[in-house]
């Protein structure tokens, strides 16, 4: 017999002064001894040392004996300590996006709002004022971006002054000639602009 089992049969045994009391009869407390618990019980009184390393206490529910397990105090200190780990998780998924994403979405709007310039109906000048947003626009990027995508910042850049170059080059021809003239370099800069949002699209969600 196990030293452990031992130790429960002489508690039950020494309870039997408390079962008379209770008009409990000896021949049960006896019974109660002798009788080796259910699988199922032994399962949980086996589990129950492992995970606190304290033999369960027995508590009295009518005629029956029925152990229960009480956690102890190290499984008490783990479960705050795991709350806090989840918590710190969540704190991090819940970050805020970067400054710079503002500023990534003004971009956008300035070139989208670039390329709907109908020059052969507005002249070169509507061309000029979008150019001249897009270029804000980026100046307020790369500022909050720093030495972010600095490959991509360039590009769109030299595409800005290119287009302004064209727009220069076109001044006194015929609408749609001009309007023929600056469309490259339109394309160009949408093209740069749609590779820095897609570049700054992981961080600005």
């Amino acid at each position: 017999m196990h030293v452990n089992q031992a130790a429960d049969k002489a508690g039950l045994k020494a309870e039997k002064p408390v079962a008379k009391e209770l008009e409990v009869s000896p021949e049960v407390i006896d019974k109660a001894v002798q009788e080796p618990p259910p699988k199922s019980a032994d399962r949980s009184y086996q589990t129950g040392m492992a995970m606190s390393g304290r033999r369960p206490r027995y508590r009295h529910l009518g005629v029956h004996m029925k152990a229960v397990y009480r956690p102890g105090a190290r499984t008490m200190l783990l479960l705050p300590a795991a709350a806090l780990v989840l918590s710190g998780l969540a704190a991090g998924c819940s970050s805020s996006p970067p400054a710079y994403c503002t500023a990534a979405s003004q971009l956008k709007t300035s070139v989208h709002n670039l390329g709907d310039v109908n020059v052969a109906k507005n002249g070169l000048s509507s061309l000029q004022a979008a150019l001249g947003k897009v270029q804000t626009s980026v100046k307020t990027f790369a500022a909050d971006a720093k030495s972010a995508y600095p490959s991509q910042t360039t590009a769109l850049k030299t595409s800005l002054s290119s287009l302004e170059t064209a727009i220069k080059s076109a001044k006194g021809q015929p609408p749609l000639t001009a309007a023929a003239a600056v469309v490259p370099a339109v394309t160009q800069v949408k093209t740069s602009a749609s590779n820095l949002q897609n570049a700054a699209s992981g961080k600005c969600q």
